[in-house]
């Protein structure tokens, strides 16, 4: 039964300073003209990062080779030392590596900039466009549970995910705070899924094929 929504996750999109792209308009031209050059490091078949390199694929026709890894640490490290050119993570993974100039952050899909990576734009400030998914976290319990349970639990999470010094903290670890009534999650859920079952759908069609509009549901 759910709970509440929790938080979102900011994600960002990084070039290895070796790859020599500096924006995502120089990302584009790369990939349209020599995606043989960039590999892109995912957490393997059908994960997130996986499928935003499958939609960006089909948004530019272009032909960008995932690579896995066992997590945002490993490819991190990987494109620091341009083993892979580009890839889309939690923006914690990456901070340290930004800040030290071995990797380069292209956008962050948030909102708003983060104050921690002023000079990085917005998915939206660089049009990306609308990518149909973005990580995040929620709490829901067994079946069954007593509504009066469900209600007292939403409501102390809600409180400490609206408490400003708990908001900064999560903030600092590149975390959005975002906690939801029950009945708001069950409908996040919903278009949670329909998304997902879009991008599904697109990483098994041509990109001709493909048009979210008609999405089989």
């Amino acid at each position: 039964m759910p709970i509440t929504r929790l938080f979102f996750l900011v994600e960002g999109v990084f070039v290895s300073i070796d790859s020599k792209i500096n924006s995502v308009a120089d990302l584009k031209n790369a990939a349209q003209t020599n995606s043989a050059g960039l590999n892109f490091g995912t957490l393997g078949e059908g994960s997130s990062p996986d499928l935003f390199l499958r939609w960006m694929n089909n948004q530019w026709h272009s032909q960008i080779v995932g690579i896995p890894y066992k997590g945002g640490g490993p490819a991190a490290q990987a494109l620091a030392a341009n083993d892979i050119q580009l890839t889309r993570f939690g923006v914690g993974n990456f901070k340290g590596l930004v800040d030290a100039g071995k990797v380069k952050a292209l956008s962050v899909n948030s909102a708003q900039r983060s104050p921690l990576l002023p000079d990085v734009p917005t998915d939206q400030e660089v049009g990306w466009g609308d990518f149909p998914a973005r990580g995040w976290w929620g709490l829901a319990a067994p079946k069954g549970t007593p509504p009066q349970i469900i209600a007292k639990l939403n409501s102390e999470l809600v409180k400490l995910f609206g408490e400003p010094k708990f908001v900064a903290f999560l903030e600092k670890n590149f975390v959005v705070s975002a906690p939801t009534s029950p009945e708001d999650f069950v409908a996040f859920l919903k278009d949670d899924r329909k998304a997902a079952q879009d991008l599904i759908k697109l990483a098994n069609a041509k990109s001709e094929e493909y048009d979210p509009a008609h999405a089989e549901h």
